[in-house]
């Protein structure tokens, strides 16, 4: 029995187009070992929070979006204010792009965060369905977030302008 026998059995079939299996897509890490958020989690909570805000304020009202983000004292705040605008009949239609400027942590409370970002907001204002130009706006914002871990979620506990 020669070595070479085995080469005339069926080979394995490998394209370099695609890898042989399946190849998972890294996930980026919300936290550090020691459990500070990391410039990539703080990406994911405010994009998370502008979604939200988007889905609570616009044409379907989906208040309940605002759950997923909000710390409570926040939460009874920006659900109150979207509750009135579905009352009224009236909506937004946001598009939000951002920049982290700065994000603070420290070892000594790993369950608290500070990110400062520059958030540019264009927002549509519709009254009855009606666009209301008069309130709708494009501003570039330096907005404050401060955050907190409650559990393995991050929620917003508050947000400050600081420079239009």
């Amino acid at each position: 029995m020669s070595p070479l026998a085995a080469l005339e059995e069926e080979q394995l079939v490998l394209g370099l187009t695609q890898p042989p299996i399946e190849i998972p897509v890294a996930k980026p890490q919300m936290m550090t070992q020691e459990g500070l958020l990391t410039t990539e989690g703080a990406q994911q909570v405010l994009e998370l929070w502008l979604t939200s805000k988007s889905e609570a304020f616009g044409s379907k009202h989906q208040v309940e979006s605002l759950n997923k983000i909000l710390a409570d004292s926040l939460l009874s705040l920006w659900g109150d204010r979207a509750q009135k605008l579905k009352k009224n009949q009236n909506h937004w239609q946001y598009k939000h792009t951002f920049t982290i400027k700065d994000l603070k942590t420290t070892n000594n409370n790993p369950r608290q965060a500070i990110v400062d970002a520059n958030v540019r907001e264009i927002a549509k204002f519709y009254e009855q369905g009606k666009l209301n130009q008069s309130r709708s706006y494009d501003d570039q914002l330096q907005v404050r977030y401060e955050l907190s871990r409650q559990g393995d979620d991050w929620r917003i506990k508050s947000i400050k302008v600081i420079n239009y």
